[in-house]
């Protein structure tokens, strides 16, 4: 970010050291030109160059249209928009040429109209939602507004001269940008059938550094909730990582149903499996359903979409988050953010679950709640991967425990056989016992003190 600042910096002062050129070499004709477009005016501007302007305007909007709802998915954050399917370098190249070329054009005809391009999105945001579709048409028609309105005031505002619109936009759009900042909300956003696979994995950071995940192995298998354990540092969020498709490693093979998983296109692979991230900020104020409903993307233009109510009902019920439905995510606690981050992975209606700690952030019983849904998609005959630090869940709930340290695999099989008072200490530094419990006989893990 101080990168990103630092260098529009640096390119306002290159350009207004240009501009400052011209106005000094130019007559007192072409310097007032140059000081109403500075400011932004629609006193120079002619039909023929509206005739130029319009059709970079039209294919803009239309483009915006297009893509709303991958930008809708967006404020979820760019990992979580890939796992549902969004195609984002590609998106992000499209929007960026798209807005330049909008920026370009509108520049170019009226000069620098200042914060028509905040004040209306912001504004029309906070009355009808941050839905990017209606957020689009709304916001050319209400900037469009804005801009008569501002260019009928600098015309009559003073008697026998004519103001630059910018004036008066700035004089508006200022005092209600820091009122915006001043009020901003903080953003949290089959039988048993090996379904994924990683054989032989390594990471490294650096080419020729160390590694961070070392000859790994996993499989994830149908029917069964797999368990990814170890202390801070131990490799878990890497393989995590590697397994959901955000990390490449140097070596070794990922498969999904045996085919490599860097080889199946990002939408086909969000319809054949889901992943819960730790972080799960959500960047506009959407409502809860909004975002539950998000999970339905990968299906939009399917015969699938028909179920898109009904799967987004179940898993908000299943999560308890529909008395939530119509509340702003931007004024959930940590909690309830995080059930509704699990609803929108079960409304996606596959069968590979990959969560990682989706307990972290939870109270007592959504912790077992959550946990109890995962074992129970597993009983359905999915294939749940989970990320767990407490080791009596992942004796309780799980079928198979993969341990970790230092980046490799210690052991990986049956909880009980994994999890024992030797392994535990080994691998954590830390004594344990390991005994039942008294009523349910679930083996349970307490430290000696």
């Amino acid at each position: 970010m101080v990168t990103l600042l630092l260098t529009g910096i640096a390119i306002n002062a290159i350009g207004g050291a240009g501009l400052a050129f011209f106005t000094f070499l130019g007559t007192n004709a072409t310097r007032e030109q140059i000081v109403f477009w500075q400011l932004g005016s629609l006193n120079g501007a002619l039909w023929p160059s509206l005739g130029l302007v319009a059709p970079l305007v039209a294919i803009g909007i239309v483009v915006a249209l297009v893509v709303a709802r991958s930008l809708d998915l967006f404020a979820l954050g760019e990992r979580t928009a890939r796992h549902l399917g969004v195609r984002v370098e590609r998106l992000r190249i499209v929007v960026i040429v798209t807005v330049a070329l909008l920026v370009c054009a509108a520049v170019a005809f009226a000069g620098i109209i200042a914060f028509v391009g905040l004040v209306i999105p912001h504004l029309l945001r906070m009355t009808i939602g941050p839905a990017h579709l209606p957020l689009v048409i709304s916001s050319a028609l209400g900037g469009a507004l804005l801009i008569a309105v501002a260019d009928l005031i600098a015309r009559t505002a003073v008697p026998l001269a004519d103001m630059p619109i910018g004036m008066i936009t700035s004089l508006v759009g200022g005092p209600f940008f820091l009122w915006l900042l001043a009020h901003a909300v903080p953003v949290g956003g089959l039988g048993v059938t090996a379904r994924l696979v990683a054989t032989g994995v390594t990471v490294r950071p650096e080419p020729g550094g160390p590694a961070i995940l070392q000859d790994a192995s996993i499989q994830v298998r149908a029917g069964e909730v797999h368990a990814l354990i170890g202390p801070n540092g131990a490799g878990k969020s890497t393989l995590f990582a590697v397994l959901a498709g955000d990390v490449v490693p140097e070596s070794g093979t990922i498969t999904l149903d045996g085919a490599a998983l860097r080889g199946i296109p990002p939408r086909e692979l969000a319809r054949r499996r889901a992943v819960l991230l730790q972080q799960n900020a959500v960047s506009f104020p959407f409502t809860v359903e909004q975002v539950v409903r998000m999970g339905r993307a990968p299906w939009a233009r399917t015969p699938a979409e028909d179920d898109d109510d009904a799967a987004v009902a179940a898993a908000m019920a299943a999560t308890e988050v529909t008395p939530l439905a119509a509340r702003s995510v931007s004024f959930l606690s940590g909690g309830e953010r995080a059930r509704v981050a699990l609803a929108r992975v079960l409304a996606q209606g596959v069968d590979v679950l990959l969560l990682d700690e989706p307990t972290a952030a939870l109270d007592l019983k959504h912790q077992e709640d959550v946990l109890r849904l995962a074992r129970d998609r597993a009983r359905e005959g999915a294939a749940v991967a989970i990320v767990l630090h407490d080791l009596g869940a992942a004796l309780a709930y799980a079928d198979t425990a993969t341990l970790l340290s230092r980046g490799r695999v210690v052991a990986s099989g049956a909880p009980s056989d994994v999890l024992t008072p030797a392994s535990i200490e080994e691998v954590y530094g830390q004594a344990v016992d390991v005994f039942p419990h008294p009523v349910t006989g679930v083996p349970l893990v307490v430290a000696r003190r």
